[in-house]
Order: structure tokens, then C-alpha cells, then sequence
């Protein structure tokens, strides 16, 4: 353990992680494989399915969820809602439902991967079917109150 100036100790991984925040503030790349530098939640889509039947839309997505282990403390992830664009244009709100065992909580430096399901009115169905989409998921951090939010394209959904 080192200290800094202040008197703090700093232990090697916390080191590397700040070099490597260093380094990519300013231009260099190459530590995202080696440290994790996530301080908070994030989360990714893993996969996209949307399906379309007349007015309904149906939407799955594979998230996974994770804090980062330098985090100061365990981060609660909640789901908040699902947004489908069909050339930049919003088709459908929906909200995303838990599945069964659905972890919320998240401690430094865990992942979790979970399936959520939607299902709702489209205001354009053709324009679903008619192309390439923009899925656009957004959650909330309730423990820090921070909104997060990722998206994926679809580039072949099912129209029916």
C-alpha cells in the first residue's frame, strides 16, 4: 500500500485503475481490457428480439447489469422503461417487467444477466416492419438516483 499526499493508501489495483483513467483521459486506450474502472452501475443489451402482430409489439431483451469493484458500495438496478424507434421516429413506450429471481441489488464488482419482457400498443406497425430498430432501454440506479440508459439495433424484427 502507497500513500498519497493527503495520507490515503492506495493499493496496487486502485493504482492501475487510476492510471488507466489517466491514460485514457488523455487519448491512449489499452486498460479497458486489463482494469475495470466502472465506479457505478452500467449496463449493456446482450440481445434484441421485437415481434409484431396488427397494433401490438412485443419486445425481449438480454441486459446484463453490473457495478464495478471499485465502487463504494452495493447499487440497486431498477428497470424503467423501453423505447422502440423505427427511423428515428418513436413507436412504442413500454415497461419492462422483472422475470422471477430478478437480483436488483448489486454489489462492487458482480454482474448479473436477465431477460425483460414487454409488451404494448405500436402507433406504426409497418414502420416496424419495415426495416432496421433502435431499441433504447433506461434504468434507474435507486441508490444513488442516477438514471442509466443503453441501446441496440434490431436489425430484423418479426412482423406477423
Amino acid at each position: 500500500m502507497r500513500r498519497d499526499s493527503a495520507g490515503r493508501r492506495w493499493g496496487r489495483a486502485a493504482l492501475a485503475a487510476l492510471a488507466c483513467a489517466l491514460l485514457s483521459g488523455a487519448g491512449l486506450s489499452g486498460c479497458a481490457d486489463v482494469v475495470d474502472t466502472e465506479l457505478g452501475l452500467d449496463a449493456d443489451i446482450d440481445a434484441a428480439r421485437v415481434s409484431t402482430m396488427g397494433s401490438t409489439v412485443s419486445v425481449e431483451l438480454d441486459v446484463t447489469y453490473r457495478v464495478g469493484p471499485f465502487a463504494e458500495g452495493e447499487r440497486m438496478f431498477q428497470p424503467q422503461g423501453i423505447e422502440l424507434y423505427a427511423d428515428d421516429a418513436l413507436v412504442a413506450t413500454l415497461s419492462p417487467m422483472a422475470p422471477p429471481g430478478f437480483q436488483a441489488r448489486v454489489a462492487p464488482g458482480e454482474a448479473f444477466t436477465a431477460t425483460f419482457p414487454a409488451s404494448g400498443d405500436v402507433s406504426d406497425g409497418a414502420a416496424v416492419c419495415a426495416g432496421e430498430l433502435r431499441v433504447l432501454f433506461r434504468w434507474l440506479d435507486t441508490t444513488t438516483m442516477e438514471i442509466g440508459m443503453t441501446d441496440a439495433i434490431v436489425p430484423d424484427p418479426t412482423c406477423e
